[in-house]
């Protein structure tokens, strides 16, 4: 799973709400989930708790996709990843 937060910018913010499955390489067995970031998220100061929760749903559907094709998906690391990057937040903001 390959997340990619899309922040809305001065010419160009994303063209969709919440999260979508992207591009999948069945060679790799990855899959890129794309986030839509909210403006007033983009341009708050603690924007953590939306990270987390966003990447805790992109787990979920990068799950749901792999189970679709087949194919295995690690949902315990990913999980054990997404609170190590919690852990990291809480001790920096």
């Amino acid at each position: 799973m390959n997340p990619v937060f899309v922040v809305p910018g001065s010419i160009q913010g994303p063209d969709f709400i919440g999260l979508r499955a992207g591009h999948f390489s069945r060679k790799v067995k990855g899959l890129v989930i794309e986030i839509a970031v909210p403006l007033p998220i983009a341009t708050t100061d603690n924007p953590s708790g939306f990270i987390v929760e966003a990447l805790r749903q992109a787990k979920l559907l990068a799950a749901a996709f792999f189970i679709e094709k087949g194919i295995s998906f690690p949902t315990v690391a990913a999980e054990k990843i997404i609170l190590a990057i919690e852990t990291d937040f809480s001790l920096a903001w």
